[in-house]
């Protein structure tokens, strides 16, 4: 079944005056365009306007009836062509139909044959499928043989990154769990390191606060050792003589009590927020061995 198509005669070129148009135009714009007309020539500007406007309708009207006749035999042509091929697409859409129903038959029974194999591999139980699947698998050039070393490779580079991350110093928990969600052991990695560098600061600023703890402690015994015993002894206060007409609530003035105590370092620092809280004045005593 072919097209076959009777030798036409294609039309000449078609002939018309045009050179002596062209020139006689070219001439007569010229002349328009260096042309200022007077008020008393404006009807004249109007009849040069309406004579350029008609020819150029003349000129117009000619081309569009020359080619609807010269596309009058096309157009019937190009009609004929798209009812045949309207009625060569319709099989083609029939066909095309049952060809796609069964590639997708065709990927369904290999998805299914996938599945099948990945639940007889050994693979991290945190994992399925669907997480690696790859849709290029279900391509018909791409055989089962290719899609199990590719799942094979996975599972060998999952098991070889995991234990990678389990070998970190710290944080190797944390690690893993961001690969688990994100199957990538740069990102991991870069968490765990993000994790460990905070832990670090954190007890760099702790020794720093126990280490000023110790030197408050030590500035307070050497000012402690340098004040004369007598200023830790607070004079006593007589009675006043004279009864007031109502009586007051004695003033409870603070005075010097020397103890030692046995501390950690942690207990000595909340002892010390103990006597800051409620304004508490304390040195360190030390007491001589007899």
């Amino acid at each position: 079944m072919e097209l076959k198509i009777n030798d036409i005669q294609l039309p000449d070129v078609i002939q018309f005056n045009y050179e002596e148009l062209k020139q006689e135009l070219t001439e007569r714009v010229q002349k328009y365009e260096t042309m200022v007309y007077t008020e008393d020539q404006i009807k004249e500007a109007k009849a040069d306007k309406a004579n350029l406007n008609k020819l150029k309708k003349a000129l117009n009207d000619e081309r569009i009836r020359r080619e609807k006749e010269y596309m009058e035999p096309f157009n019937e042509f190009k009609t004929k062509i798209n009812e045949i091929i309207a009625i060569i697409d319709k099989p083609v859409k029939l066909i095309d139909k049952q060809v796609k129903e069964y590639d997708e038959k065709k990927k369904a029974d290999k998805r299914l044959e996938i599945g099948a194999y990945w639940e007889n591999t050994e693979h991290p139980e945190w994992i399925t499928l669907a997480r690696i699947f790859d849709e290029r698998w279900l391509n018909t050039g791409y055989s089962m043989r290719q899609i199990k070393d590719d799942i094979a490779g996975w599972i060998n580079r999952t098991n070889s990154e995991m234990e990678t991350l389990k070998q970190l110093d710290s944080f190797s928990f944390e690690a893993i769990e961001i690969y688990k969600k994100t199957l990538d052991i740069n990102q991991a990695i870069a968490e765990g390191k993000r994790l460990a560098d905070i832990q670090k600061r954190k007890e760099e600023a702790k020794k720093a606060e126990q280490e000023k703890a110790w030197e408050d402690m030590r500035k307070a015994d050497e000012a402690l050792a340098n004040t004369p015993m007598s200023q830790y002894m607070t004079p006593p206060t007589e009675a006043p003589k004279e009864e007031p007409e109502a009586p007051a609530a004695p003033v409870e003035k603070p005075q010097w009590v020397a103890f030692k105590a046995n501390l950690t370092m942690s207990q000595a620092l909340e002892l010390k927020k103990f006597f800051n809280d409620r304004n508490i004045e304390f040195k360190k005593v030390e007491e001589k061995e007899n």
